[in-house]
């Protein structure tokens, strides 16, 4: 039988949930950023339910002035677009 030895540290952070760089378009019906950073929208509301969902956590960029959205992703800037 095998067996994985963690330390604390490693077990804690296997715990933690992952975030996921979430792509949105600001200033849309689907997603808009308040004056306190609060994001709203079906967009936003979508994407939080699925990362609950799948145990991960979600940070929205606001990609609306992304000249290369898919160049963006691409290169990590975003997880999901």
């Amino acid at each position: 039988m095998a067996a994985c030895l963690l330390t604390p540290s490693a077990a804690a952070e296997s715990r933690r949930p992952r975030v996921v760089k979430v792509a949105v378009l600001n200033d849309t019906t689907f997603a808009d950023q308040d004056e306190n950073g609060v994001w709203s929208g079906m967009d936003v509301e979508f994407m939080i339910s699925v990362a609950q969902k799948a145990g991960f956590t979600v940070e929205f960029i606001d990609s609306f002035n992304d000249p290369d959205f898919l160049g963006s992703l691409d290169n990590g800037t975003y997880d999901i677009v």
